[in-house]
């Protein structure tokens, strides 16, 4: 692949479905959002970016895993597919800062995706407005400020954020992913 500009020693990385990257390199991330959400915590402190590509919203209604839990995101007893809930990435995403010695007050959050992909459903049944709903939610509770939104509608998106300086390129685009 072709370096471009702005490209100059940064490594390309590629977020799937159910996902999580904690990039602590100069790297630029891409994904493709539907109905799924992205969760953006930058620290500009430790020019270090991490993300997550979630699918649904909760496991089993609970807004933000807790210590009780008996599969805690994470763990050897967690699910494989933990991660395409919104809430267990929320969680694993601020367990691994947490591990740096990363304040919350130090982080920077941005939300991109949830887009009503089938038109001709209900938005109060739409996936996308769930997990809009449950992020906005679980990040209130976690006492994380979202700072830029890029959320809703019925376009889905084509990001690429590049990790050590926090910006996010958005293209908007008609069909489902």
């Amino acid at each position: 692949m072709l370096a471009r500009p702005g490209d100059a020693g940064r490594e390309r990385l590629s977020l799937g479905l159910g996902a999580v990257i904690i990039a602590d390199t100069p790297s630029i991330v891409r994904t493709v959002l539907g109905s799924c959400v992205a969760v953006i915590f930058h620290v500009p402190r430790l020019r270090l970016s991490a993300l997550c590509h979630a699918q649904m919203p909760e496991r089993e209604g609970d807004l933000c895993c807790r210590s009780s839990c008996p599969k805690p995101c994470g763990s050897a007893n967690a699910d494989a597919n933990e991660l395409r809930f919104v809430t267990c990435c929320i969680h694993y995403m601020l367990s691994d800062l947490q591990r740096r010695w990363v304040d919350r007050a130090e982080i920077i959050c941005t939300m991109i995706g949830g887009a009503n992909v089938i038109r001709n459903i209900d938005p109060r049944w739409s996936v996308g407005e769930r997990n809009i709903s449950t992020a906005l939610q679980c990040l209130r509770r976690e006492a994380i400020s979202v700072h830029y939104r890029d959320t809703g509608g019925t376009r889905g998106r084509v990001i690429e954020h590049f990790s050590d300086v926090n910006r996010t390129k958005v293209r908007y685009h008609d069909s489902a992913g």
